[in-house]
């Protein structure tokens, strides 16, 4: 494997997150709507996002109460960059140009991924309240 495999487009078949205590959440339900995709000159785009929101009461791009804006901001996710890919240790870093979260702008995140099948398995670690939590994403080629 030489990491060309990534390039393409791939849609979210799950993402789940094992708390520190070991619980399972589905931060984007449990039929998130998502999409990654990887270009063949080393650009990455990714968004997930729970498609059972609620929309907002006001078609005003910029209204929205402070709870509906709150909502929307946990429950969608995305960014954009380029990446490298460490092929013989599985490791596909994002290097985060822009992104929904403020402090991941200019940073790298890293994440273990491998191929079973069809499916595109992502995984990584993550930092929420000072405790580790993992990520597991499951991915479909389109």
């Amino acid at each position: 494997m030489n990491g060309t495999e990534l390039t393409g487009t791939w849609k979210f078949a799950s993402l789940e997150i094992k708390t520190a205590d070991g619980k399972t959440v589905y931060p984007f339900g449990k039929t998130p709507f998502g999409m990654l995709i990887y270009t063949a000159n080393g650009y990455i785009s990714y968004l997930c996002m729970d498609p059972t929101r609620p929309k907002f009461k006001s078609d005003n791009l910029l209204g929205g109460t402070a709870e509906e804006i709150a909502e929307a901001f946990k429950s969608f996710d995305a960014y954009v960059g380029t990446y490298t890919v460490d092929a013989q240790n599985g490791i596909v870093t994002h290097h985060v140009l822009g992104s929904k979260f403020p402090n991941w702008v200019g940073s790298d995140q890293v994440r273990h991924f491998r191929f079973s099948g069809d499916n595109l398995m992502i995984d990584t670690d993550i930092l929420v309240e000072g405790k580790t939590w993992h990520l597991k994403g499951v991915l479909e080629r389109i």
